[in-house]
């Protein structure tokens, strides 16, 4: 009988977790689907029904024609997926390395270095715009895409190499050191942890 109660509980358990779930993500797709909603809609018939789906009355693609036409979508898109790419992988592999460093060697400045990413991680990039953008204009760098992703490089590696560390330090030593006495190089032994800190 108790095992019976226990497997109700446990049931009414996950489907009110369920429930609430399925609640909490309408609740987040609902604003999106409102908007993919009315971009099919006239501007005037949005305003007076934000929440009536678009009929044969109502339906219209000039947003989209208007978006095609007056702006550069493709070449903005593909500005967009350059900058993101080659941040990425910067911020992973100048972050990894640093991490790699942080966490397996132990010298005068690594208690420092720790607590000056952990600065940079709290204050926002948005304090230092200005000087920022004085640096850029100095290196003739403004409206291009290279300077674009050196910022966004600068402002994911704290936070990237923060994470790493902690991961990179749960790799035993005696791993490294077997590697060591193989007569791997450094940069081999970092090949080698790479792929256990994937996760």
């Amino acid at each position: 009988m108790k095992k019976v109660n226990f497997m109700r509980q446990t049931r009414f358990r996950g489907l009110f977790q369920h429930v609430v779930l399925t609640f909490f993500s309408l609740v987040a797709l609902f604003p999106i689907v409102l908007i993919i909603m009315n971009s099919f809609k006239l501007k005037k018939y949005i305003f007076a029904a934000p929440f009536a789906l678009p009929n044969a009355k109502t339906f219209s693609l000039i947003g989209y024609t208007t978006v095609l036409q007056r702006s550069n979508l493709i070449i903005n898109f593909g500005n967009s997926i350059v900058v993101t790419v080659a941040s990425l992988f910067f911020i992973l592999l100048l972050g990894s390395m640093a991490a790699f460093a942080l966490s397996g060697y132990q010298f005068r400045g690594n208690a420092f270095f720790g607590f000056y990413l952990s600065i940079g991680i709290m204050i926002p990039i948005r304090l230092g715009t200005v000087s920022l953008l004085k640096l850029m204009a100095s290196l003739g760098l403004v409206n291009s895409l290279t300077g674009l992703i050196l910022i966004y490089i600068a402002q994911g590696l704290p936070l990237t190499i923060f994470i790493l560390t902690s991961f990179m330090s749960q790799i035993p030593d005696e791993l490294k050191d077997a590697g060591r006495i193989d007569g791997a190089s450094e940069y081999r032994i970092y090949r080698l942890v790479l792929p256990l800190v994937k996760p």
